[in-house]
Protein backbone atom coordinates (compact mmCIF):
# COMPACT_ATOMS: atom_id res chain seq x y z
CA UNK A 1 0.00 0.00 0.00
CA UNK A 2 1.27 3.48 -0.72
CA UNK A 3 -1.24 6.06 0.52
CA UNK A 4 0.20 6.48 4.03
CA UNK A 5 -2.88 5.17 5.78
CA UNK A 6 -3.28 5.60 9.53
CA UNK A 7 -3.43 1.84 10.07
CA UNK A 8 -1.35 -0.25 7.66
CA UNK A 9 -2.07 -4.00 7.87
CA UNK A 10 0.93 -6.21 8.52
CA UNK A 11 0.02 -9.19 6.33
CA UNK A 12 1.83 -9.29 2.99
CA UNK A 13 -0.29 -7.83 0.19
CA UNK A 14 -0.98 -9.99 -2.85
CA UNK A 15 -4.31 -9.09 -4.50
CA UNK A 16 -3.75 -11.65 -7.26
CA UNK A 17 -3.60 -14.49 -4.76
CA UNK A 18 -6.34 -13.97 -2.19
CA UNK A 19 -6.46 -16.20 0.90
CA UNK A 20 -9.97 -17.48 0.04
CA UNK A 21 -10.58 -18.61 3.60
CA UNK A 22 -14.18 -19.46 4.43
CA UNK A 23 -15.17 -18.88 8.06
CA UNK A 24 -17.68 -21.37 9.43
CA UNK A 25 -17.61 -21.55 13.21
CA UNK A 26 -21.19 -22.80 13.62
CA UNK A 27 -22.96 -19.57 14.58
CA UNK A 28 -23.12 -15.93 13.53
CA UNK A 29 -21.55 -14.76 16.79
CA UNK A 30 -18.70 -17.25 16.50
CA UNK A 31 -18.09 -16.24 12.88
CA UNK A 32 -17.87 -12.60 13.92
CA UNK A 33 -15.40 -13.41 16.69
CA UNK A 34 -13.28 -15.44 14.29
CA UNK A 35 -13.24 -12.71 11.67
CA UNK A 36 -12.25 -10.10 14.25
CA UNK A 37 -9.41 -12.32 15.46
CA UNK A 38 -8.09 -12.87 11.95
CA UNK A 39 -8.23 -9.20 11.02
CA UNK A 40 -6.47 -8.16 14.22
CA UNK A 41 -3.82 -10.79 13.50
CA UNK A 42 -3.40 -9.12 10.11
CA UNK A 43 -2.65 -5.84 11.87
CA UNK A 44 -6.00 -4.04 11.74
CA UNK A 45 -6.76 -1.59 14.57
CA UNK A 46 -10.50 -1.25 15.17
CA UNK A 47 -10.26 1.50 17.72
CA UNK A 48 -10.16 3.91 14.75
CA UNK A 49 -13.19 5.84 13.53
CA UNK A 50 -14.05 7.21 10.09
CA UNK A 51 -16.54 9.47 8.35
CA UNK A 52 -19.04 7.23 6.54
CA UNK A 53 -19.07 9.66 3.61
CA UNK A 54 -15.30 9.75 3.07
CA UNK A 55 -14.71 9.59 -0.72
CA UNK A 56 -14.22 5.98 -1.80
CA UNK A 57 -10.88 6.66 -3.46
CA UNK A 58 -9.58 8.27 -0.26
CA UNK A 59 -11.04 5.83 2.27
CA UNK A 60 -8.88 3.47 4.27
CA UNK A 61 -11.78 1.06 4.76
CA UNK A 62 -15.15 0.61 3.06
CA UNK A 63 -18.25 -1.43 3.91
CA UNK A 64 -20.20 -1.95 0.71
CA UNK A 65 -23.66 -3.38 -0.03
CA UNK A 66 -25.24 -5.04 -3.04
CA UNK A 67 -28.68 -6.04 -4.28
CA UNK A 68 -29.02 -8.65 -1.55
CA UNK A 69 -30.10 -5.90 0.84
CA UNK A 70 -33.55 -6.14 -0.82
CA UNK A 71 -34.93 -2.89 0.59
CA UNK A 72 -33.40 0.50 1.30
CA UNK A 73 -34.86 0.51 4.81
CA UNK A 74 -32.29 -2.11 5.82
CA UNK A 75 -29.37 0.22 5.17
CA UNK A 76 -29.11 0.81 8.91
CA UNK A 77 -27.39 -2.60 9.07
CA UNK A 78 -24.64 -1.35 6.77
CA UNK A 79 -24.40 1.95 8.63
CA UNK A 80 -23.90 0.10 11.93
CA UNK A 81 -21.24 -2.15 10.46
CA UNK A 82 -19.39 0.76 8.86
CA UNK A 83 -19.36 2.59 12.18
CA UNK A 84 -18.09 -0.49 14.02
CA UNK A 85 -15.36 -1.13 11.45
CA UNK A 86 -14.23 2.49 11.18
CA UNK A 87 -15.19 2.51 7.52
CA UNK A 88 -16.87 4.59 4.85
CA UNK A 89 -19.96 3.24 3.05
CA UNK A 90 -20.18 2.10 -0.56
CA UNK A 91 -22.39 0.00 -2.79
CA UNK A 92 -22.52 -1.94 -6.05
CA UNK A 93 -23.74 -0.33 -9.25
CA UNK A 94 -27.08 -2.25 -9.25
CA UNK A 95 -27.71 -1.23 -5.61
CA UNK A 96 -27.19 2.38 -6.63
CA UNK A 97 -29.18 2.27 -9.88
CA UNK A 98 -32.12 0.15 -8.78
CA UNK A 99 -32.40 0.67 -5.03
CA UNK A 100 -30.83 4.15 -4.75
CA UNK A 101 -29.26 3.12 -1.45
CA UNK A 102 -26.44 5.66 -1.80
CA UNK A 103 -25.48 8.54 -4.14
CA UNK A 104 -23.75 7.82 -7.44
CA UNK A 105 -20.32 8.80 -6.13
CA UNK A 106 -20.48 5.90 -3.68
CA UNK A 107 -20.87 3.00 -6.08
CA UNK A 108 -17.76 0.91 -6.55
CA UNK A 109 -16.79 -0.68 -9.83
CA UNK A 110 -15.15 -0.35 -13.22
CA UNK A 111 -17.46 2.49 -14.21
CA UNK A 112 -17.67 3.88 -10.68
CA UNK A 113 -15.24 4.54 -7.86
CA UNK A 114 -12.05 2.52 -7.36
CA UNK A 115 -11.17 1.38 -3.85
CA UNK A 116 -7.45 0.98 -3.13
CA UNK A 117 -7.54 1.03 0.66
CA UNK A 118 -6.78 -1.58 3.29
CA UNK A 119 -10.11 -3.27 4.07
CA UNK A 120 -13.19 -3.84 1.90
CA UNK A 121 -16.21 -5.62 3.39
CA UNK A 122 -18.67 -6.68 0.67
CA UNK A 123 -22.16 -7.44 1.96
CA UNK A 124 -24.66 -9.16 -0.35
CA UNK A 125 -22.54 -8.42 -3.42
CA UNK A 126 -22.35 -11.33 -5.86
CA UNK A 127 -19.07 -10.31 -7.45
CA UNK A 128 -19.77 -9.27 -11.04
CA UNK A 129 -16.62 -8.53 -13.03
CA UNK A 130 -17.57 -4.86 -13.21
CA UNK A 131 -17.55 -4.62 -9.43
CA UNK A 132 -14.41 -6.67 -8.97
CA UNK A 133 -12.48 -4.24 -11.17
CA UNK A 134 -13.22 -1.56 -8.61
CA UNK A 135 -11.65 -3.47 -5.71
CA UNK A 136 -8.80 -5.35 -7.37
CA UNK A 137 -6.20 -3.20 -5.58
CA UNK A 138 -7.77 -3.49 -2.12
CA UNK A 139 -5.43 -4.99 0.45
CA UNK A 140 -7.95 -7.21 2.25
CA UNK A 141 -11.41 -8.23 1.02
CA UNK A 142 -14.10 -9.75 3.25
CA UNK A 143 -17.21 -11.18 1.54
CA UNK A 144 -20.58 -11.94 3.14
CA UNK A 145 -23.11 -13.58 0.82
CA UNK A 146 -25.89 -16.12 1.24
CA UNK A 147 -24.87 -17.90 -2.00
CA UNK A 148 -21.85 -20.06 -1.20
CA UNK A 149 -21.04 -20.19 -4.93
CA UNK A 150 -21.04 -16.41 -5.41
CA UNK A 151 -18.01 -15.29 -7.48
CA UNK A 152 -17.06 -12.74 -4.81
CA UNK A 153 -15.70 -15.55 -2.62
CA UNK A 154 -13.04 -16.39 -5.21
CA UNK A 155 -11.78 -12.82 -4.91
CA UNK A 156 -11.93 -12.51 -1.12
CA UNK A 157 -9.45 -13.15 1.65
CA UNK A 158 -12.18 -14.08 4.12
CA UNK A 159 -15.69 -15.27 3.33
CA UNK A 160 -18.81 -15.92 5.38
CA UNK A 161 -21.99 -17.50 3.99
CA UNK A 162 -25.03 -15.61 5.29
CA UNK A 163 -27.75 -13.22 4.17
CA UNK A 164 -27.84 -9.48 4.83
CA UNK A 165 -29.40 -9.97 8.26
CA UNK A 166 -26.24 -11.74 9.34
CA UNK A 167 -24.76 -8.26 9.52
CA UNK A 168 -26.82 -7.67 12.67
CA UNK A 169 -24.32 -9.89 14.46
CA UNK A 170 -21.67 -7.34 13.65
CA UNK A 171 -23.18 -5.08 16.29
CA UNK A 172 -21.16 -7.33 18.61
CA UNK A 173 -18.18 -6.45 16.43
CA UNK A 174 -18.12 -2.98 17.96
CA UNK A 175 -18.08 -4.42 21.49
CA UNK A 176 -15.18 -6.73 20.65
CA UNK A 177 -13.00 -4.12 18.99
CA UNK A 178 -13.97 -0.89 20.73
CA UNK A 179 -10.63 -1.07 22.54
CA UNK A 180 -8.09 -2.07 19.91
CA UNK A 181 -5.28 -2.66 22.39
CA UNK A 182 -7.39 -4.88 24.61
CA UNK A 183 -8.60 -6.89 21.62
CA UNK A 184 -5.04 -7.34 20.44
CA UNK A 185 -4.03 -8.63 23.87
CA UNK A 186 -6.84 -11.20 23.78
CA UNK A 187 -5.72 -12.44 20.37
CA UNK A 188 -2.10 -12.55 21.49
CA UNK A 189 -3.06 -14.64 24.53
CA UNK A 190 -4.86 -17.12 22.29
CA UNK A 191 -1.86 -17.34 19.99
CA UNK A 192 0.37 -18.17 22.94
CA UNK A 193 -2.02 -20.83 24.18
CA UNK A 194 -2.44 -22.31 20.70
CA UNK A 195 -5.18 -24.31 19.08
CA UNK A 196 -6.79 -27.47 20.48
CA UNK A 197 -7.06 -28.83 16.94
CA UNK A 198 -3.36 -29.54 16.82
CA UNK A 199 -2.84 -27.21 13.88
CA UNK A 200 -1.65 -23.63 13.69
CA UNK A 201 -3.34 -21.41 16.33
CA UNK A 202 -6.49 -19.58 15.26
CA UNK A 203 -5.90 -19.99 11.54
CA UNK A 204 -5.82 -23.27 9.56
CA UNK A 205 -3.12 -21.80 7.36
CA UNK A 206 -1.33 -19.82 10.08
CA UNK A 207 2.15 -20.98 9.11
CA UNK A 208 1.64 -20.06 5.47
CA UNK A 209 0.24 -16.65 6.39
CA UNK A 210 3.13 -15.84 8.73
CA UNK A 211 5.69 -16.85 6.11
CA UNK A 212 4.03 -14.67 3.48
CA UNK A 213 2.94 -17.64 1.34
CA UNK A 214 -0.69 -17.50 0.30
CA UNK A 215 -3.02 -20.14 1.72
CA UNK A 216 -4.35 -22.71 -0.75
CA UNK A 217 -7.92 -22.23 -2.02
CA UNK A 218 -10.64 -24.03 -0.08
CA UNK A 219 -12.87 -26.67 -1.60
CA UNK A 220 -16.37 -25.37 -2.30
CA UNK A 221 -15.56 -21.86 -3.48
CA UNK A 222 -13.55 -22.54 -6.62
Amino acid sequence: MSMNFVNEPTRAWNPKNRLREMINEGSDAANVDKLVELLIMDGFDFSLTADAMTPIDEAERVVSVGMGIAVKSEMYLIENLAQAAGAAMGCSRPAYERLKVLPRERFVGMSGEKFTGTLYIACAISGAQQHLKGIEKAHTVVAINRNEKAPIFRHADYGIVGDIHFVQSFQEFADVVVDGSAATEVVTDKLLVGSTSGGCPLHPFGAERQSGVAAPPLVGIL
